[in-house]
């Protein structure tokens, strides 16, 4: 399996505070099944701002530790990018990353709102041949309240990603909820744990590929995890049409 939203790096962000508690995550990792992860530092947040030289030497250090530890783990370089306008520019330039050297990129919306100027960020994007993966959009307040827009994304070729920890509950019943409905209406394309320690932020993968399971979604499930190596590939994902959720399920949040 691969997981394509982590934060790995020690001391740079909200993740792990040390390479101790970093290397006991990634073995965390492997003895669950994962055998690629690729690092996301958060980029452009208002809290923090990982560069593309520190996620560089950090992975380094990381691929060095887990050889040392005898962990079979393929760490591949990321970001976690809070949009923002000037983000076509600086992937073309090279100072933001997409995610593993693909076309694929990972944005992150303030948890409350979506920018005026995302729609606009998006198209270009795409005019440029980068595909953006919307992290964890069943977090976000405005797509919670709002679906249809996640809908009309999807629809114009933007993509998402639904975290294993709102799978799981880990994040509340509500956010379960609109993870399960965003799954089950087409409306997300990858995986991930969006993992940051061991005890508040963990990993939950298999809990959340589970949990798809006892919903009658296995189908659904191996989708979502065929493109994460897709991604991770830089090939083409599976696409399935995006079905506009009814309202009636959203508005008792």
């Amino acid at each position: 399996m691969i997981d394509i939203h982590s934060h790995i790096i020690p001391g740079v962000d909200d993740g792990p505070k040390t390479m101790d508690e970093a290397v006991r995550m990634l073995q965390h990792m492997s003895d669950e099944g994962i055998s690629t992860v690729i690092s996301t530092s958060h980029f452009k947040s208002p809290q923090f701002d990982v560069s593309v030289d520190q996620v560089k030497s950090g992975v380094h250090l990381l691929r060095k530790q887990v050889e040392h530890e005898g962990i079979p783990l393929n760490i591949l370089e990321g970001q976690e990018i809070r949009i923002y306008k000037d983000l076509v520019t600086d992937l073309l330039n090279g100072t933001a990353l997409t995610l593993g050297n693909s076309q694929y990129v990972l944005v992150e919306f303030p948890t409350k709102e979506i920018p005026d100027f995302a729609k606009d960020v998006f198209k270009e994007m795409l005019t440029n041949n980068f595909i953006p993966i919307i992290a964890h959009p069943e977090r976000n307040r405005a797509l919670i309240d709002k679906p249809d827009t996640l809908y009309k994304f999807v629809k114009n070729g933007v993509l998402s990603q639904v975290t294993t920890g709102s799978l799981s509950g880990h994040y509340g019943s509500k956010i379960k909820d609109t993870a399960i409905i965003f799954v089950e209406n087409n409306l997300v394309h990858a995986i991930g744990s969006d993992v940051h320690n061991l005890t508040t932020r963990p990993l939950l993968y298999n809990e959340g590929i589970d949990v798809l399971d006892r919903k009658n979604l296995s189908k659904q499930a191996d989708i979502l995890l065929e493109n994460n190596h897709r991604i991770a590939e830089n090939s083409n994902i599976i696409m399935q049409e995006p079905i506009r959720p009814k309202k009636a399920w959203w508005k008792v949040f």
